[in-house]
């Protein structure tokens, strides 16, 4: 890809304007920075109520970008992706990959790899970031307790739940109850996700 961006925003903002923009030297794309696009078009509201990303294979065919074209074709995007950042639950952000030189058709394989990459590594990433700089926002970060994430911390070695009692002299109910308790804080389906929506913290 030529350009990848993200952006700090909710569905309900006006504005989508990206606070990171990254630059593919060797493609020499045109710059962007400064651009704002609008978060209520057609293509952005579609995004944020999608889990998968929305691909768009040719700008210039593409019915969704049907109120924002001009936009997009004006940094010349051929082709582009556009992924929600959404991190426990609470949209965090979006971000856009584009090719400026050539069309893309996006395979199976790169969006389930970027749906991948996002909801378990950026969207949590942008998360934290945020938090750190807005302490006051909490909200968005859900951490299980510290009880609970000495559990997770051993459940991540591979100890059973049996294992994971008589090394903290509890029992398997309470470990039971624990980890089921922190998968609901952090919205993880399994005890894999689980570890993953906590390695921040282990």
């Amino acid at each position: 890809a030529c350009r990848a961006d993200m952006g700090i925003l909710n569905p309900k903002d006006s504005t989508y304007k990206p606070t990171s923009i990254h630059y593919n030297a060797g493609t020499a794309p045109v710059e962007c920075d400064g651009t704002a696009y609008s978060n209520q078009s057609q293509v952005f509201q579609r995004t944020w109520q999608n889990r998968s990303p929305v691909v768009c294979d040719n700008v210039q065919l593409s019915p969704i970008l049907s109120d924002s074209r001009k936009k997009f074709e004006s940094i010349q995007s051929k082709s582009i992706l556009f992924q929600r950042l959404i991190w426990n639950n609470k949209p965090v952000g979006i971000t856009c990959i584009d090719f400026t030189h050539e069309y893309h058709v996006w395979t199976c394989s790169e969006t389930d790899f970027i749906s991948m990459f996002c909801e378990q590594f950026l969207a949590p990433l942008l998360g934290i970031s945020h938090y750190w700089q807005n302490p006051q926002k909490s909200h968005i970060i859900k951490k299980p307790t510290n009880a609970e994430l000495l559990a997770i911390k051993l459940a991540a070695k591979g100890m059973s739940y049996k294992q994971i009692a008589n090394e903290l002299d509890k029992s398997v109910r309470t470990i039971e109850n624990q980890l089921r308790s922190a998968r609901d804080t952090l919205d993880a389906a399994n005890q894999a996700e689980l570890i993953i929506k906590c390695e921040i913290w282990l």
